[in-house]
Formats: structure tokens, C-alpha cells, sequence
């Protein structure tokens, strides 16, 4: 009985320990990530008071315009109208992009660091920490950029079938923002 309690609390200590090591890597993607849908939703509200043209496009829409203007895909189907709200954008892209560009960063070293987790778990190696430049293989990473682009390509979708222009318009604005 008493080998067992030990048993049964070490494996509750190595499963709490997985957890933390989880919690540890993936609670700063969540909050960089919780601070760009807010400053995507600050700005949509923004332009929402601030410009008449573009209010017309509603908050939905604006959000993507934001989304698209830091990300520096912009594709100039929204725009500001008047010279006020286009000093307004060039600040919010001085802020917008760099945070931005903190949140790709953010992802590809979350998902490195997941997957080592993961398979030293798997493997079961002792020390699952790699130090140093933590790199993806290929193939997983290439079946990562495969899944995302179809993925996107389904949240962009607005017809229940699948379309070239939905896979063009997704593989276009992802390779522009990430390679």
C-alpha cells in the first residue's frame, strides 16, 4: 500500500511538472496574443469614431482592416478617408507592427518548444529543456504550414465548398506576413 501512494505521487508529480512546463510556454503566446485582439479591437473602434467613411464598413470589418494594415498585407479594400484618421493609422501601424511581429515570433517559438515537449514526453527523456537555438524539423514544420493554410482557407470560406480563390487568398496573405 505505501509503495503504491509512493508510486502513484511520483506520477503525479512528473504530470504536474508536464503541466508547468506547459503552462510555461504557452501563457506568454496567450497573452501576446489576448494584447493584439485587444489593439486590433481598440482600433477598429477607433476608426469607427473617428472617420465617417469607414464607420459605413462596420466593426467586423474594421477589425480585419486593422488586422491586415499591421500586419502589412493591406489590401486597400478600407482605407481612411480623411487626413486626421490617416495620422491616427501611421501611429497605430508604429505600434501595431512591431506587436505584430512580436506575435509571429511568439508563435514560432511556441510551437518549437511544444513539440520538444511533447516528444521528449513521448520519448520519455529526462530532461525535455533543450538549451540553446530551439529548431523545428522540416517535415513538421512544413506539415504545420500546410494545416495552416488550409485552415484558413476554411475560416475564410464562404461558400461550403472548397475554392482555388479561397486557397489563393489565404496562401497569398499568410506567405506575405510570415516568410
Amino acid at each position: 500500500m505505501l509503495f503504491f501512494q509512493l508510486d502513484f505521487s511520483h506520477n503525479f508529480s512528473r504530470e504536474n511538472s508536464l503541466l508547468k512546463r506547459l503552462l510555461r510556454v504557452t501563457l506568454p503566446f496567450i497573452f501576446v496574443y489576448g494584447l493584439l485582439g485587444a489593439y486590433i479591437t481598440f482600433g477598429a473602434h477607433l476608426f469607427y469614431q473617428i472617420d465617417d467613411g469607414m464607420s459605413k464598413h462596420g466593426i467586423a470589418n474594421l477589425s480585419i482592416f486593422c488586422l491586415t494594415t499591421i500586419a502589412t498585407i493591406g489590401y486597400g479594400n478600407i482605407y481612411p478617408t480623411t487626413d486626421y484618421s490617416r495620422i491616427v493609422c501611421i501611429i497605430y501601424c508604429i505600434f501595431g507592427i512591431p506587436l505584430c511581429l512580436v506575435c509571429l515570433d511568439s508563435t514560432v517559438k511556441t510551437v518549437a518548444r511544444l513539440y520538444w515537449i511533447v516528444s521528449s514526453t513521448v520519448r520519455r527523456m529526462r530532461s525535455p529543456w533543450i538549451r540553446g537555438e530551439i529548431r523545428l524539423p522540416f517535415c513538421i514544420a512544413g506539415c504545420l504550414l500546410l494545416s495552416a493554410f488550409l485552415l484558413k482557407t476554411l475560416c475564410f470560406e464562404k461558400r461550403f465548398h472548397f475554392t482555388l480563390e479561397d486557397l489563393y487568398f489565404c496562401v497569398v496573405s499568410f506567405s506575405t506576413v510570415v516568410l
